[in-house]
Formats: structure tokens, sequence, C-alpha cells
């Protein structure tokens, strides 16, 4: 019998974080928001790859976790299994339209947390040679995007 859960939330007041469980094609996720309705951390298990390939068994669970401006709900830094083997790093910054205008990668352990002030993450991308700016957005005066480059060279 197949079940028919598709999804269930537990939230025990409006100031703790909301917990969702959701079965997905692969196995099962489950994700951790704050108040505002963003997810903080999302767990993925990976049950298919750990019983089709019993030598990554090991990595069936990822963790993904996020940093986000509590103004604009911009995403500031997403880390994947962070201070793990496999771990990798995104980070974006934005112009003052709320605009993406640089994308970076790290594939080593920043060296500021999640916890962190925005300024000081941003401060943390130009100084730190570990992170890769991986593209720039530029935008027309009239607010479109008007080009992208892709790569740091």
């Amino acid at each position: 019998m197949k079940s028919s859960l598709k999804a269930s939330t537990f939230k025990t007041s409006k100031t703790t974080p909301r917990i969702t469980m959701e079965p997905v094609p692969f196995g099962m996720q489950w994700s951790f928001g704050n108040i505002h309705g963003n997810v903080k951390t999302l767990l993925q298990d990976n049950r298919k790859m750990a019983t089709t390939y019993t030598a990554l068994a090991s990595q069936r669970f990822k963790r993904l976790d996020y940093r986000y401006d509590l103004v604009s709900g911009n995403v500031h830094r997403m880390s994947v299994q962070n201070g793990k083997v496999d771990q990798w790093h995104h980070a974006y910054q934005y112009d003052a339209d709320n605009r993406i205008t640089a994308a970076y990668t790290n594939s080593r352990t920043p060296l500021l947390s999640l916890d962190r002030p925005t300024a000081a993450l941003s401060n943390e991308l130009v100084e730190n040679e570990d992170w890769e700016n991986d593209a720039n957005y530029y935008y027309y005066a009239h607010g479109p995007l008007a080009r992208t480059e892709i790569g740091d060279k």
C-alpha cells in the first residue's frame, strides 16, 4: 500500500520555526523554516541512492543551510554540507533595487559563519580568495537585465 502522506507541518507557536516533512521521488526531505516563512535548513534523505549504490550509503543525507536578508528576502548565502568533505557554498550580492549583481562559489569552509551580519559576509567575498566570482549581472537604467558575464576572468 502506498502512503498518501503529501506533507506534514509542525508549528508550536508564532515565534518557533516551522518544520515541514514531505516525500520526494528519491526519499524524504525536511525543511526547517524561520518565522518569515523562509527555509533556513533543508535536510534531504536520498534512500534510493543508498540502496542502489551501497558504496555511497554514507552520502545518503545532505544538509543545505540558507542565509536571507530579513527585509528583502534575498538569499545571501547557501551552504551545502558545510564542514564536510563534499561541501559547496554559494553567495550572492544585490544592488539597492534588490537585483542580483554577483554570484560566487566556494568549496572550502567560509571564514565567517552564516549568522554573521550581511555586510561582513559581503566583505568576505572580496577579501577571501577562496570565493570564485562565477557571474556578474548588469542592468539597464530603466531596470531589465542588460548583460551577464560568466566567470571571473
